[in-house]
């Protein structure tokens, strides 16, 4: 029997940008511009804000995290929700094109905000690995709106439930449009 040491195998702590460079190909003089024009403009108060309506958008008791649950709804399944969320506000984020400055300001100020609001949810999603399982199964290629719904439903405790994986889809499409839209919607 083999054992693998696993010992350097980083599992996503919602802190850390999964395509974040390396800091020495960063010019430094790049970041400065871009930050200097981004706070000239205002969009880096536009960014905290953003940031800030993101975290509440998974705190608040009738948030976009509630959307297809119902009263009996289990609350693996509650945070398992709030964690796609989260999943698909991250990914909103990246795919937004906002670049690294304004990218970074949303994402520090979405946890941070996080952090005050819902501490526990906050700590779920840095120990959890859930993001992790996402990002992977985003990244598998071919349908990853299906691979990422089939991943829904296996954190859930439903892995292989046709019914779980449908809802899954339905909540992973409906989280990343109205998220998608709330950021356009910001003008950044």
């Amino acid at each position: 029997m083999h054992h693998h040491d696993d010992h350097d195998v980083k599992i996503f702590d919602g802190l850390t940008r999964h395509n974040a460079k390396p800091v020495s190909s960063f010019d430094v003089s790049d970041i400065e511009r871009e930050l200097e024009a981004a706070r000239e403009s205002g969009k880096t108060d536009i960014a905290r804000r953003l940031g800030r309506q993101l975290a509440m958008s998974l705190h608040e008791q009738k948030g976009l995290h509630r959307f297809g649950a119902d009263d009996c709804d289990e609350s693996t399944v509650g945070i398992q929700r709030k964690l796609l969320l989260a999943f698909c506000i991250d990914n909103c984020i990246d795919q937004a094109g906002l670049g690294s400055v304004l990218e970074g300001i949303v994402i520090n100020s979405f946890y941070e905000n996080l952090s005050r609001l819902d501490p526990a949810l906050y700590n779920d999603i840095r120990q959890s690995g859930a993001l992790s399982f996402y990002f992977l199964a985003g990244r598998r290629g071919g349908d990853s709106e299906r691979h990422i719904a089939n991943t829904f439903a296996m954190l859930c405790g439903y892995d292989g439930n046709h019914i779980f994986e449908e809802y899954g889809e339905a909540l992973y499409s409906k989280f990343t449009a109205t998220v998608a839209a709330k950021i356009k919607n910001t003008g950044l």
